[in-house]
Parts: C-alpha cells; sequence; structure tokens
C-alpha cells in the first residue's frame, strides 16, 4: 500500500472580522465578517442578564446572529467562535 502524505482533518479557530453590534430594547443584532469560507461550526456564547450562558450554534459561514431574548437595560457579553477545517500535509 502507499502511504498517504495527508493527515487527518483538523479544526482549529479563526478569527472573524469587522465584529458589530446594534443594540435595541428587545433584541441585539450581531454582525461579523467570517474570514473562513469552509467552516466547519460557528457558535456565538451570551452571558450576562438572568440566567445561565446561552450559545447559540449557526451554520457553516454563519455571519449574523439577532438574540431577541434579551431584557432592556442589561448587559450582555457575547463571544463568537468560528472552527475552521484544516487539512495538514506531511512533506
Amino acid at each position: 500500500t502507499k502511504a498517504s502524505n495527508v493527515a487527518p482533518v483538523t479544526t482549529l479557530p479563526v478569527a472573524v472580522s469587522n465584529l458589530q453590534s446594534v443594540a435595541t430594547a428587545t433584541s441585539v443584532n450581531l454582525s461579523w465578517g467570517n474570514t473562513n469560507t469552509g467552516s466547519t461550526t460557528v457558535t456565538v456564547t451570551r452571558t450576562g442578564g438572568a440566567g445561565l450562558p446561552q450559545t447559540f450554534v449557526m451554520a457553516p459561514g454563519g455571519n449574523g446572529l439577532i438574540d431577541n431574548n434579551v431584557a432592556a437595560n442589561t448587559a450582555y457579553s457575547y463571544t463568537v467562535t468560528v472552527l475552521g477545517a484544516m487539512v495538514l500535509t506531511n512533506r
């Protein structure tokens, strides 16, 4: 058998660009540039307000979220994580 020079696919975090937010009394609208067209998972984690942190799992390549489950005059923090597929080659 012939040895392959391609290692298994590994997922690594990928930076997003131009992260923006617009808040109203009833929603928070987040948008960002997804710099990896081969992203495999996009998650947004919200902390703050009442209750436990909430994580939204989005489709690959996702570049925005509207959170309609917020309370007026309440501080929230959002963390966007994009995982991208990377193929490592053995040269």
